[in-house]
């Protein structure tokens, strides 16, 4: 039961004796959801405050209408409507624009409740649907208030690159307020190098270190040759998977075949 607080006042010259005060009020589709007349008496001069009882069902989102008129045995009053407002807010950001398979997705959200009713365990789901991630807490608030929720979403290894949305939905008795923020998972990028000296000699090892820079595995046909003065003394090829934000290195030995002067290795993907 939720009361609602009224005072009338007898500012005429005879007394009411059979005074009714008609009270009705409207969801935001505009239905009936409760009901009731306040019977109430009155001096000259008199005035009088008190709570009516109204059973109201669970809240939706919108505008709740009260409507209210006031009659005696000597007149019919002119109904008035009042409006109360149920809404909120929903706001959601992530730490970065964009993550790596196997990383964690840190969202916040701000929840702030903007209307006039106090809202008790509201269910706030956040849903992932590339990953079939779904989490559901109850949300407490009072009008006015706000509060920032934080969580993290693990990003499979088969998720798929480009960009993915997580939605945030606040639901209340058949009505929800709905948000979705995005991030990215960038494709693989993939850089090659090798950081030894320039000058080497048969016996010495080669190494080249390939990086994966994006944001998903690849599998990547990796093909080295080593040759001068018009000969080819070494190749080699081999297939690699290498994951997301992780290096994987490749190393030879320079062969006796090879004879002093320019000599050019070839690494190539």
């Amino acid at each position: 039961m939720n009361p609602v607080a009224f005072t009338v006042a007898n500012r005429g010259k005879i007394a009411v004796g059979s005074g009714v005060l008609e009270i009705t009020l409207k969801d935001p589709e505009g239905g009936v959801i409760a009901s009731r007349g306040q019977p109430f008496s009155l001096a000259v001069g008199e005035s009088k405050s008190f709570e009516v009882p109204l059973s109201v069902p669970p809240l939706k989102f919108g505008a709740y209408t009260l409507g209210y008129t006031q009659s005696d045995e000597t007149q019919a009053g002119k109904p008035t409507t009042v409006s109360f407002q149920n809404t909120g807010t929903l706001a959601l950001s992530f730490d970065r624009a964009s993550y790596k398979i196997r990383e964690l997705a840190n969202l916040s959200v701000e929840v702030k409740n903007t209307g006039k009713y106090r809202w008790d365990s509201v269910p706030l789901t956040i849903s992932f649907a590339d990953a079939s991630y779904t989490s559901t807490k109850p949300i407490s608030l009072d009008p006015g208030q706000s509060g920032i929720f934080s969580y993290d979403i693990p990003i499979p290894e088969a998720t798929a690159a480009g960009q993915h949305g997580v939605n945030a939905f606040l639901g209340m008795a058949g009505s929800s307020l709905e948000k979705t923020a995005g991030f990215s998972v960038p494709e693989s990028s993939l850089v090659l190098s090798y950081s030894g000296p320039s000058a080497l000699a048969v016996g010495d090892t080669i190494i080249l270190a390939a990086g994966n820079q994006g944001g998903v595995d690849t599998q990547v046909e990796f093909k080295v040759s080593l040759g001068g003065n018009k000969a080819t003394v070494y190749q080699n090829t081999v297939l690699e998977t290498i994951a997301a934000g992780s290096t994987r290195t490749y190393s030879f030995q320079i062969p006796s075949q090879a004879q002093g002067g320019r000599t050019y290795c070839n690494p190539r993907y």
